[in-house]
């Protein structure tokens, strides 16, 4: 591994060297009314090393719910050459709209959509996941809508898919959607686009919180695994977990499949034969975002700490990156 030199850094707080990755952690100063985020935004030339940056763009007035909202991220993803920052900006304490942001030039703009709710009145709205389909951008909100865009500029609604809870999590296989939520519920569909059939997760009432396509379909949560053909999301088969516990995030890269949660993190080749990881780099920790960056995987833990290995299996710990303790949703390499 190379590590770049530091880059140059102005006089005074504010970094002046090339962006090339950003981590953005989210968490309550106040959950009431107004509802104020505490928005922590990093950002980095080489993933090793992370410094604090002022945000620009729409998103920088959405801090607090008295002024435009308060931002809460829940994800990001790559798609239109451009990196998605996704979740809620909350109206009160009882109401949050869906918002998308998209970073060009440094700025993070809004892109509206027709789902994303009416100020002040929507009950509880954000987006949960989102998903790349045929080269175009799928969100998925809460209650189960669909927001899709062709071009990068303009988003289409798509009803609610039937959850009786949340809409958690979407993933694209080959020529199957599938999209998972609370209480066990699972559906998939040829087009994000098109009409979606339950399935049976063999979840039972456990939440899915994790969808990911790699060699397979892969649904995770609450110490559960089950998964799926790539190209048919039709039978799901049970897999066993090892370790059981909360499964925060879920990865495929380099021919492995890693599901990490709190003071856990298990692997597998197939996705039906999980082992854990002995030395992993979160020992009575929370691992929460992570990915696979060419040539190593990068994960960051709830503490600040990063997680470097080459295989997945051996790792090194990086305990001064200049990424504080806090709960990091967006971890993410730019395009």
């Amino acid at each position: 591994m190379i590590i770049c030199p530091t880059p140059f850094l102005a006089r005074g707080p504010v970094y002046r060297g090339p962006v090339r990755y950003i981590a953005m952690a989210r968490g309550y100063i106040s959950a009431n009314n107004p509802v104020v985020t505490d928005l922590d935004y990093r950002v980095s030339q080489n993933g090793l090393k992370w410094y604090k940056k002022p945000l620009k763009g729409d998103i920088n007035a959405h801090l607090r719910s008295d002024q435009s909202g308060a931002f809460f991220p829940e994800g990001s993803i790559v798609a239109f050459s451009a990196l998605w920052v996704y979740g809620r900006i909350w109206d009160d304490g009882d109401n949050s709209r869906a918002v998308v942001f998209k970073l060009s030039g440094g700025e993070f703009n809004r892109v509206v959509t027709p789902i994303d709710g009416v100020k002040g009145a929507t009950g509880i709205r954000y987006f949960s996941a989102a998903a790349v389909e045929a080269g175009n951008l799928v969100l998925i909100c809460n209650n189960g809508e669909r927001a899709i865009s062709t071009d990068g500029a303009s988003f289409t609604g798509y009803s609610a898919i039937a959850f009786t809870g949340k809409a958690n999590a979407i993933a694209v296989g080959t020529g199957v959607v599938a999209v998972g939520g609370d209480a066990g519920q699972l559906f998939t569909g040829a087009s994000a686009s098109g009409a979606f059939t339950s399935r049976t997760s063999q979840f039972g009432t456990t939440p899915i919180t994790q969808l990911v396509a790699g060699n397979v379909l892969l649904a995770a949560g609450g110490g559960k695994l089950s998964t799926a053909p790539l190209n048919n999301g039709t039978a799901w088969t049970a897999r066993t977990d090892p370790v059981g516990g909360s499964n925060d995030w879920a990865a495929y890269g380099n021919a492995r499949w890693l599901i990490s949660g709190i003071d856990k993190l298990i692997t597998s080749v197939d996705a039906a034969t999980w082992a854990n990881v002995t030395a992993r780099p979160n020992v009575g920790k929370r691992l929460s975002a992570g990915f696979w960056d060419t040539d190593h995987w990068l994960v960051c833990m709830l503490t600040g700490e990063l997680g470097i290995s080459a295989d997945g299996l051996n790792w090194e710990v990086l305990t001064n990156a200049g990424l504080p303790a806090k709960n990091y949703r967006i971890f993410a390499k730019l395009p």
